[in-house]
């Protein structure tokens, strides 16, 4: 009888936890009042994915320009905000997982260039090394699938 308690309380724990891993995970952002798919959004073109951009960080406030020249190695954008001036890089956007070593070089070129603060977009999830580096660097901000869904919310 005590096995088939056992038994029964560990099937209930694993299906708990698939259940909360796959809870966490987006499979769409809401857009313009519409659900679009994840795989639509992680397809965007990039005039699309620049406009998505743009105006996120333009609803807050910031002047949003293409970078050009020595700067583009660093990031897509540059942005600036009352004398604060940053880069995002939406170089990564499509992947389903982003690892340290993917984004190492880009951080690395948004420090040596005084950023503020530098965003790095991804429409699938930051691996937790990446994420381990962005807690011990306080001016960079990684933007899963799940956070870019708050960012288009608060940005309405």
């Amino acid at each position: 009888m005590d096995t088939y308690i056992v038994l029964s309380l560990l099937i209930v724990a694993a299906a708990y936890f698939i259940w909360r891993r796959k809870k966490s995970s987006v499979s769409y952002i809401q857009l313009n009042n519409r659900r679009i798919p994840l795989s639509e959004v992680q397809g965007f073109p990039e005039e699309k994915i620049a406009a998505l951009i743009t105006s996120l960080f333009q609803s807050k406030g910031y002047r949003v320009q293409n970078t050009r020249d020595e700067l583009h190695k660093v990031a897509d954008f540059l942005i600036e905000k009352e004398g604060s001036r940053g880069f995002v890089s939406v170089r990564h956007w499509g992947a389903t997982k982003v690892g340290v070593s993917q984004i190492s070089q880009e951080v690395i070129g948004m420090n040596q260039q005084n950023s503020d603060h530098s965003y790095i977009f991804t429409t699938g999830r930051f691996e937790k090394e990446a994420s381990e580096m962005a807690k011990y660097n306080r001016n960079l901000f990684l933007v899963d699938g799940r956070q870019l869904n708050i960012m288009i919310a608060n940005a309405k």
